[in-house]
């Protein structure tokens, strides 16, 4: 076990997480790494093998509930749950707030499920968050706050297992903007970073071991790998944190999951991303549009508008005035200022 303080702060601006195992930012406060067992994971080879897959998963969790967005990962395995099973959907409660909840229920009555709609607030972020800190030793994705809230909505209806759509983008060709080209080394590290440790940390640790797992010998880097080794098991750990916190435990079927050959990137990037699971989608919901691609999108340009970060001695002087930063990376330093609290 390897307690490096600066390397914890550093990857948590960079990644939303710390993604090297046995690391901590202190005795007391080590991350539990996700570990994914390989004896689980499926083949897939068409949209007929997530058929089959889904079928038999939703068949052996009975009484499980639902996590419902308007996405199409979640609304495929809705379709696949008994009639009457639980769903939980999030909306944002702030003005200009993207309301994914209208499709929820749409998908909700095509198969007779019954949908509750939780309501999140700034305030909730304000006091679940040092608990949410507490619980994983780390600092929060941004999601895990309204996770929790569903999660313990759901515990209170009687429901300890909740299906959740994650994986899918990681291992079906989702995240298209960071699909659409082959990257040079450098400017992945660039474009993926979410906070250059630099700019807010007096003494950053180094972030770039990470990347170089994946490093090719032409300069490039091997991003699908990157995307579901690295990305996909920081979205698992929150997940993951903000169920049990509730006294629920994840169901992901998209994890379990894993392409025989390649992803078709000629097709990811001709328009058509998560190509397996539109085809699947037009099957189970042949009335349906397939929707654009919503992120699960959380108003924080608006909650964290006038926040204003930190004199910290972790942090350099004056950031307000140094850096631009947008409200989910406001989050980020929020997150890490009650953590370094703690510490």
């Amino acid at each position: 076990m390897k307690i490096d303080k600066e390397y914890c702060m550093s990857s948590y601006l960079a990644f939303r997480f710390v993604p090297e195992k046995n690391v901590g930012w202190s005795e007391e406060y080590i991350p539990k790494y996700p570990e994914v067992e390989q004896e689980n994971i499926i083949p897939i080879e068409n949209a007929q093998d997530i058929s089959n897959y889904l079928k038999t998963f939703t068949k052996q969790n009975v009484n499980a509930g639902l996590l419902l967005s308007g996405g199409i990962d979640s609304a495929i395995i809705a379709s696949y749950c008994p009639k009457g099973t639980k769903a939980y959907s999030i909306r944002f409660n702030s003005d200009g707030a993207i309301d994914e909840t209208i499709m929820a229920q749409k998908y909700a009555d095509y198969y007779g499920l019954d949908l509750k709609i939780v309501e999140v607030y700034w305030e909730d972020y304000v006091n679940l968050t040092p608990i949410l800190i507490r619980n994983k030793k780390s600092g929060l994705h941004v999601v895990e706050v309204a996770l929790y809230k569903a999660a313990a909505t759901a515990r209170k209806d009687g429901i300890n297992k909740l299906y959740c759509g994650n994986g899918a983008d990681s291992n079906f060709g989702g995240m298209s903007k960071l699909l659409q080209k082959d990257w040079d080394f450098e400017e992945f590290v660039q474009r993926y970073t979410y906070i250059m440790p630099q700019s807010i940390l007096k003494n950053p640790g180094s972030i770039i071991n990470t990347y170089e797992k994946f490093k090719l010998e032409d300069g490039k880097i091997d991003f699908i790998s990157f995307l579901r080794n690295v990305h996909g098991i920081g979205i698992i750990q929150a997940f993951t944190n903000a169920l049990s916190l509730a006294g629920c435990t994840a169901l992901e079927p998209y994890e379990n999951m894993l392409l025989k050959r390649p992803l078709d990137l000629f097709r990811i990037r001709s328009g058509e991303p998560k190509y397996l699971l539109r085809r699947l989608f037009s099957k189970r919901y042949p009335n349906f549009e397939i929707p654009h691609k919503i992120p699960f999108v959380r108003p924080m340009d608006k909650w964290l508008k006038d926040y204003k970060i930190p004199e910290r001695k972790e942090f350099i002087n004056n950031i307000d005035n140094k850096v631009n930063l947008d409200g989910e990376q406001k989050w980020l330093i929020y997150c890490l200022s009650i953590l370094l609290d703690n510490l």
